[in-house]
């Protein structure tokens, strides 16, 4: 029963995924994420462009913040914000944002196992490099630490990044690599000393499959970008 169970994780199916993703969601969530922090700047960045604005009037003292024409603005990647709206807009400043982003973490290390298996790597290597990042690393620390502004803009640019490079090294529709890797920039600006790797997987698979030679997934990776 034990290689059974053993050779459907192999497999790297839908349910592996999510088997993944509900397992170090729970790691970071007991590590710390299920504590409610007070640096909670994205929740009310989110609120605030739910009212159509960017300006936060309000923010509690102890934040990292700065004020301009009469208002109040927090000086932080926004998607971490675009993430939460859904959830601000029904919970408002309630959500919990620790414990959303220990599931964004979570849902990173399952993309992490998809990129590993896209790259050919199998078997018990893959789980162990798979482990490598969830639990080997200092996206540990980030992902169930608590949850703090800081933190959580790191949890989303891997969680973005690993998404593009997923769709880079699969289907390559390009637009979601550029999507993806425009919301990483957005949350850390840094990110986009990156954009050559994408670019050049992108416009090598044009030339490998006898495309624009000007690169035509390089085009639908730029325009959503």
């Amino acid at each position: 029963m034990w290689q059974t169970w053993m050779a459907y994780l192999k497999r790297g199916t839908g349910q592996t995924y999510v088997l993944i993703a509900v397992a170090y969601t729970a790691l970071y969530a007991l590590s710390g994420a299920l504590e409610v922090t007070p640096y909670n700047a994205h929740v009310y960045l989110a609120q605030a462009l739910l009212q159509g604005h960017f300006y936060v009037d309000g923010v509690p003292a102890f934040m990292e913040k700065t004020t301009y024409a009469g208002h109040t603005y927090v000086a932080y990647g926004v998607t971490p914000a675009l993430m939460l709206l859904p959830f601000v807009a029904i919970w408002g400043l309630a959500v919990h944002q620790s414990l959303f982003f220990a599931a964004v973490a979570g849902g990173a290390v399952a993309l992490w196992h998809g990129v590993l298996g896209k790259l050919g790597v199998v078997s018990e290597r893959r789980w162990l490099l798979t482990h490598v990042l969830g639990a080997g690393s200092l996206f540990w620390f980030y992902a169930g630490e608590g949850g703090r502004t800081w933190w959580i803009m790191h949890i989303a640019v891997v969680f973005f990044l690993l998404l593009a490079i997923y769709d880079c090294v699969g289907r390559q529709r390009a637009w979601l690599a550029g999507l993806a890797f425009g919301l990483a920039v957005l949350s850390r600006q840094s990110v986009f000393l990156a954009l050559p790797f994408f670019v050049f997987v992108l416009w090598r698979d044009d030339r490998a499959t006898g495309g624009p030679s000007i690169g035509g997934k390089a085009w639908r990776f730029a325009l959503p970008l």
